[in-house]
């Protein structure tokens, strides 16, 4: 108990996987966390090997996830056991993999998707009380837009599954 976690500006980087992993490589369940403004969690970077799949395992909201290509093989981020919560942007760069892993997924924030979207049959929600949109051409198994602001499709979407448009438009 009484466990912080700060992170005051710019990019945190996650390169690597430990290897035969009992934990996500990202744990964060601290007691209390605080973001600054435009702040990043990075997965990946230039000197991410071969085949790395990142897993994170997060209690609290993180602002920015960006899934990192610069490296010439892009990790897979992998959600691990509870569902995320991604406040302003979840970007997917090109090459790289983001793994819902079939939890569910929060979005308050704008949906990137230049990479690969794996949901695993999971939910994503889009819940942000601003406006939000979604960039690529991403394939959901089930999404759920609930909150009353309204969402863009700048590319076209499938929805494998559900699709429930329960508020805003």
């Amino acid at each position: 108990t009484g466990s912080n976690f700060t992170h005051t500006g710019g990019n945190l980087h996650i390169a690597r996987a430990q290897n035969n992993p009992a934990f996500a490589s990202v744990y964060l369940d601290p007691e209390t966390s605080t973001f600054g403004e435009g702040t990043k969690l990075r997965i990946g970077y230039s000197n991410t090997p071969n085949n790395e799949v990142i897993g994170i395992y997060s209690t609290i909201d993180i602002p920015n996830l960006v899934i990192d290509a610069s490296s010439a093989t892009p990790p897979s981020a992998q959600q691990w056991t509870v569902p995320l919560t991604i406040t302003d942007s979840l970007e997917i760069e090109a090459g790289a993999t983001f793994d819902a892993n079939g939890l569910d997924l929060i979005l308050n924030g704008d949906l990137i998707v230049n990479g690969t979207f794996a949901t695993n049959s999971n939910t994503t929600f889009f819940s942000g009380a601003g406006n939000q949109q979604i960039v690529g051409s991403p394939v959901f198994w089930n999404l759920t837009k609930d909150a009353s602001s309204t969402l863009t499709l700048n590319d076209d979407i499938t929805v494998n599954n559900v699709l429930r448009h329960e508020n805003g438009t």
